[in-house]
């Protein structure tokens, strides 16, 4: 062994998992940037409720892998090439995100919200929101996850689960998972 006593112990995989790690920081760093950038695009398009602009503006908020090229697919593919188990692993936004402009947002329906979403997911379902309207749940999904909700068995038991959670109504939307849904009121 040559070199410093700080080294003493380090594998080059000790060193590799430490780079690697590092990385993975970089990344979630730069997803959280790049959720703030892309809410102030929009956001900047159109009057909106939201200050993320502002927000990014005042924290002089970097983007060190958009810089070199580096977006979702591609930090997805990287991922997946260095076989990480959350390389395909949907976006998820804040739950508050859920609610209708204007919706008072409470512990307990922030809890129903999660919930019903971590239940969905539970049985299969990736790529989903379970929007809130007072007590009424509108669940958006893909095509065919829309199929798959569809099966008596299973449209029983989401409907029973979210009654369960407080819901009163349990809806599916059928224009399906989108994201910005309830920014849909804004533009009319």
């Amino acid at each position: 062994f040559i070199g410093s006593n700080s080294m003493r112990g380090h594998t080059a995989k000790a060193l590799s998992a430490r780079i690697f790690v590092e990385f993975i920081a970089l990344i979630v760093r730069n997803r959280i940037y790049n959720l703030l950038k892309e809410t102030m695009l929009r956001l900047e398009a159109r009057q909106n409720c939201l200050t993320v602009p502002k927000a990014i503006r005042e924290l002089e908020i970097t983007s060190p892998l958009r810089e070199v090229g580096l977006y979702k697919n591609e930090i997805r593919e990287i991922s997946r090439e260095l076989g990480l188990p959350t390389w395909n692993k949907p976006s998820y936004a804040c739950l508050a995100s859920r609610f209708p402009y204007g919706e008072e947002i409470t512990r307990e329906k922030l809890l129903m919200v999660d919930r019903a979403e971590e239940y969905l997911r539970g049985l299969g379902f990736r790529q989903l929101r379970v929007r809130i309207h007072g007590k009424l749940a509108r669940i958006e999904l893909t095509p065919d996850d829309m199929r798959a909700l569809m099966e008596e068995d299973t449209r029983k038991k989401v409907y029973q689960t979210l009654q369960e959670y407080g819901f009163s109504y349990v809806s599916l939307d059928l224009l399906g998972y989108r994201t910005g849904s309830l920014n849909e009121v804004l533009k009319k």
